[in-house]
């Protein structure tokens, strides 16, 4: 009278305890390892990034053009969702 796969205790088996552990969970996304290294939010929920261009080449640039680019600035408000969604639990 037993049913195939279910103990006389009414317990699953291992094999299908492991399946139903494995599957019911919700998934999580990954965060971009490289986009949580160059980007913070602020405290409105805005999203900073470092000026670039500041490696190399230096004595091209005026010193205030260097000083300036030590500044945080805004990422532009057409690619803020991008960087948003690489960075799922920033909050």
């Amino acid at each position: 009278m037993f049913r195939r796969g279910i103990h006389a205790d009414g317990g699953y088996t291992i094999n299908q305890e492991i399946i139903i552990r494995r599957t019911s969970y919700m998934p999580k996304q990954k965060s971009h390892s490289g986009t949580k290294k160059r980007f913070w939010l602020t405290g409105s929920g805005k999203v900073n990034r470092p000026h670039g261009g500041k490696n190399h080449k230096a004595e091209t640039k005026s010193s205030k053009r260097r000083r300036n680019l030590r500044q945080s600035t805004l990422v532009s408000t057409t690619q803020e969702k991008t960087v948003k969604n690489m960075m799922p639990y920033k909050d």
